[in-house]
């Protein structure tokens, strides 16, 4: 599989379809009292352009029937933005293990909010979207964006996420049969950890990646790590699957950390040098040799915290890019010479 060319798209604004003569909406949805208490409420009313706006709370009822049976917490219609007011930290959809998460339609956006406990689980004679997303299932061309997507689950592809664009995401704990944590989606600057498959890609299953972190994942049959897609600026180490294939199966990489060394340009095998995974932080330490070994991507140009890209990570007076999720920060590094050192200017230090 090949990385698309909409994959380095994603950090500019996306194209949203304008109802002719229509004025674009925000619904502010709070679950203590207002016009709209849950997401489904205000998606109902919505349309292309508008603005769906959470307020801080854990949204757990409601819910809304997508054109393949299965009922979402919300369905964001086409074209239309759901997001957080103060962050995914704050603002959950949980769909109880009773109901998937979140349907997104063409050109929807899902962005800064958790989504949690998440189902697509139906009989094995239900068509195959019925059985993948558990947590999020997005058309094509949906984006996800600072989001944390954690234990859902799957009967079929995608535990966490099923399609869609990827973007400074958290997927964690989440499981299916392929897939645990993605399936069919393209993902920049996002982690994948403590994920699990019945079968292949216990982080990823078919997806493309740039800028990712994938470590800790479980795949019973193989590729604990990642099955099929293009890997680039990449970390895939430490995950676990059957018959010789702990971190992936069928992947091409490209400025890549993971183990076998795998072909490819610029690829490296050494142990990447994590803050701590014990306790599932996968920022790099220094000297990881990860840090300023990335190809250069004029189109991602930040990390999954949102420090800048590239940095100069080994202080040797040129900035490249670190390979995974985290763009490490040099305590004694200026990156643009105005006086301010790195972990300073980008709040790693006061």
């Amino acid at each position: 599989m090949m990385i698309h060319t909409a994959l380095f798209r994603l950090s500019a604004p996306v194209f949203v379809l304008l109802a002719a003569g229509a004025a674009a909406r925000t619904l502010h949805v709070d679950p203590a009292g207002g016009a709209y208490r849950t997401p489904a409420a205000a998606a109902a009313e919505a349309s292309a352009g508008d603005v769906i706006e959470l307020a801080p709370g854990v949204y757990g009822s409601g819910a809304q029937t997508a054109e393949d049976g299965i009922r979402s917490r919300v369905r964001i219609p086409a074209g239309v933005t759901l997001r957080s007011r103060e962050g995914a930290e704050v603002t959950v959809i949980d769909g109880a293990r009773e109901v998937r998460g979140v349907r997104m339609m063409s050109g929807s956006r899902l962005i800064g909010i958790t989504v949690r406990n998440g189902t697509a689980s139906a009989g094995p004679e239900a068509p195959v979207t019925a059985r993948s997303g558990g947590g999020v299932y997005a058309a094509e061309d949906a984006r996800i964006l600072d989001c944390v997507i954690v234990s859902n689950a799957a009967g079929m592809y995608g535990g966490g996420i099923y399609g869609g664009g990827i973007e400074r995401t958290i997927l964690r704990d989440n499981h299916a049969r392929r897939g645990g944590g993605a399936a069919y989606a393209e993902l920049i600057n996002s982690v994948l950890y403590a994920n699990r498959a019945e079968h292949f890609g216990g982080g990823a299953y078919r997806c493309d990646g740039v800028h990712c972190t994938v470590a800790g994942n479980i795949a019973e049959f193989g590729a604990g790590g990642v099955f099929e897609g293009t890997w680039e600026n990449s970390i895939v180490m430490y995950n676990r699957g059957a018959h010789g294939s702990r971190n992936s199966l069928w992947a091409a990489f490209v400025y890549s950390c993971s183990d076998p060394l795998p072909r490819g340009k610029g690829n490296i095998d050494e142990a990447p040098g994590f803050l701590d995974p014990a306790q599932r932080d996968y920022r790099l330490i220094y000297p990881s040799p990860c840090i300023d070994r990335g190809a250069f991507r004029d189109r991602v140009m930040e990390d999954c915290n949102g420090t800048p890209r590239p940095l100069d990570g080994n202080n040797d007076g040129v900035a490249d890019h670190d390979m995974g999720a985290y763009e490490y920060l040099h305590p004694s590094a200026d990156t643009d010479n105005d006086g301010v050192r790195d972990r300073v200017e980008w709040g790693a230090e006061q």
